[in-house]
């Protein structure tokens, strides 16, 4: 156990995690703010929504040769970790709060002004309907 995690993360080289089930691991996220190049298992939701872009390695749930041979690789190229290292701070920009509040007010601006455009068809087409029941109804009032 530590109370200094930021200090854990900054000396290390690289993050491994072996879970078999995840929702949003905060833990790969965390890693990546650090600049750590990720191996994780690829379980069904989370980490393979969160490595996209190369930052991180995915192996198969269970599958320890791989995940051994796969952290020992990673631990063997340091060409290799200095190129991931750069896309993971990138990538877990992506999931910086700034960011997706933005993001998600810009969706929000694009939903509403998409409800007042339908809101807007349909008060045209009500009103075009009422134009053409009201033509109907003269015309056929004169008959």
């Amino acid at each position: 156990r530590t109370s200094q995690v930021e200090k854990e993360y900054q000396r290390a080289a690289l993050y491994v995690m072996s879970s078999r089930w995840e929702g949003l691991p905060m833990t790969l996220l965390e890693a990546q703010s650090f600049g750590l190049p990720v191996v994780s298992t690829d379980c069904e939701t989370g980490p393979a929504e969160i490595l996209a872009g190369g930052s991180g390695v995915l192996v198969n749930v269970e599958d320890d040769e791989t995940l051994a041979r796969e952290i020992r690789d990673l631990i063997t190229d340091e060409a290799r970790r200095s190129e991931m290292s750069l896309l993971a701070r990138d990538n877990a920009a992506r999931f910086d709060a700034d960011t997706l509040c933005g993001e998600w007010q810009q969706l929000l601006e694009r939903l509403t002004a998409g409800q007042a455009r339908i809101a807007d068809a349909s008060k045209n087409n009500a009103l075009t309907s009422e134009m053409e029941h009201g033509f109907k109804t003269e015309r056929g009032s004169r008959a």
